[in-house]
């Protein structure tokens, strides 16, 4: 009936799961794992963007999920999938899933800390678990024994490996990013009312060809 509810979250952690672990093989073949562009990883899916937003959302629900739940309530295999989930998030190179699930959590931690007094016991229990004792180690010695490891491991992240190598952050995302959403922006202001289809040019490209509409004139496809 319309008043029956049906929860989904076992559909979607089984789907979630799943992914995870038939991606996780993928890792110790490269012309599967890394198919796309040879650098980031995509798991099973098609593209490591793809793949970059779909675990963002399941490595965000699988921490908060172990953050928020007692841990005699959490199974080990549950922490084992949200671990995976980490590595292979970091491994897609997709920095926009990454930046979203850190920002997430830290609002949560902020909220905790401004509002939900209620949920730092569980929260401080969590820093108390082995797994997040050993990843927290792991920093703080790389920190004290050699710091430019680190630094030189984020900027390649960043960077994507030398792909997006630019001298400043803000020239990595004109190059990623900006340089398509301003040419999108020009589109936008030329045509405001009507649109221009769902054909996008998000860089100049001579070769890109486009079907277009006989009667309006508006792309029916992207390039």
């Amino acid at each position: 009936s319309a008043q029956h509810k049906v929860d989904w979250t076992p559909w979607f952690v089984g789907l979630w799961s799943a992914v995870l672990l038939l991606s996780a093989p993928a890792v110790f073949f490269p012309s599967i794992g890394y198919l796309k562009n040879g650098w980031g990883f995509q798991g099973i899916l098609g593209h490591p963007q793809s793949f970059g937003t779909f675990l963002a959302i399941a490595v965000a629900w699988f921490s908060a999920r172990i953050m928020f739940y007692p841990t005699g309530q959490t199974h080990w295999m549950l922490t084992l999938v949200a671990a995976l989930g980490w590595v292979e998030l970091v491994l897609t190179k997709a920095r926009t899933g990454l930046v979203a699930v850190l920002g997430g959590l830290l609002c949560v931690a902020i909220l905790m800390v401004i509002k939900r007094s209620e949920w730092r016991p569980q929260f401080l229990s969590v820093l108390g678990r082995p797994l997040v004792l050993l990843a927290l180690l792991a920093v703080i010695v790389i920190l004290i024994w050699d710091p430019s490891r680190l630094e030189k491991g984020v900027e390649t992240y960043v960077f994507k490996h030398g792909h997006d190598a630019k001298s400043s952050l803000t020239d990595a995302y004109t190059k990623s990013r900006g340089a398509g959403l301003s040419n999108q922006w020009i589109k936008f202001l030329n045509s405001p009312f009507v649109g221009h289809g769902f054909g996008i040019i998000p860089y100049n490209d001579p070769d890109a060809v486009q079907l277009l509409d006989p009667l309006f004139g508006l792309p029916l496809s992207a390039p």
